[in-house]
């Protein structure tokens, strides 16, 4: 995945590397610069060799030209509009995404209202259950990057790690409150957002029980 940055005028320039990693670009830059290269050698061998090769052979209708150029136009106004369509339909699912887990996380509390189990637990309960809601938030929006989120989950180390995602240091709802050993079994998990939205259902259900 190329990680596009917000304050380049213009993203191919600086991180050339990344962006033919797209094999349509690839292909599309061959039949391009091959064209381009064609053209090249026939103005050249037409304005010095004077074998008047484009008016003689390449007779080119402007009705040709016309429709091509047409027909270009449709294709890449086509294309943005979809990928216009295409971001505003992510940045709408991701939204909803949070306002579904907020819907979730406040419908488990009050579920807790006339619960008959003591304070003190009832309260231990809530309060982890929204730091892995939190935490489950953040593992999704990483793995929605598509980076590698990086070798530990605190944020002050995220901040300074290159292979960390962005989503990875936002800020957590008290993430050192969650004890040690599940953060050191994210960190070694491969797919980290399942397995917190499983320590969630886990959780909701042993209290239940109890």
């Amino acid at each position: 995945m190329i990680h596009y940055t917000s304050n380049r005028w213009c993203v191919s320039v600086y991180h050339l590397s990344l962006t033919f990693h797209l094999q349509a670009l690839r292909g599309a830059a061959a039949i391009s610069l091959g064209a381009a290269m064609t053209a090249l050698c026939l103005s050249i061998c037409d304005d010095f060799v004077e074998l008047n090769l484009v008016g003689n052979v390449f007779m080119i209708s402007t009705t040709v030209y016309t429709t091509l150029s047409s027909f270009v136009g449709i294709l890449v106004v086509f294309r943005t509009s979809h990928a216009y369509a295409r971001f505003w339909d992510g940045s709408t699912l991701l939204h909803q995404m949070s306002g579904d887990w907020f819907d979730a996380a406040s419908t488990v509390l009050s579920f807790c209202k006339y619960s008959s189990q003591d304070p003190d637990k009832i309260e231990r309960f809530q309060q982890l259950f929204v730091r892995l809601m939190s935490l489950l938030n953040a593992m999704i929006l990483a793995e929605l990057e598509g980076h590698n989120v990086g070798d530990d989950l605190r944020n002050e180390d995220l901040k300074d790690s290159v292979l960390g995602a962005k989503a990875m240091t936002f800020e957590l709802l008290h993430p050192d409150a969650i004890d040690a050993q599940y953060l050191e079994r994210i960190k070694k998990a491969k797919h980290k957002a399942e397995l917190v939205f499983q320590w969630i259902q886990n959780l909701i259900i042993e209290n239940i029980v109890s």
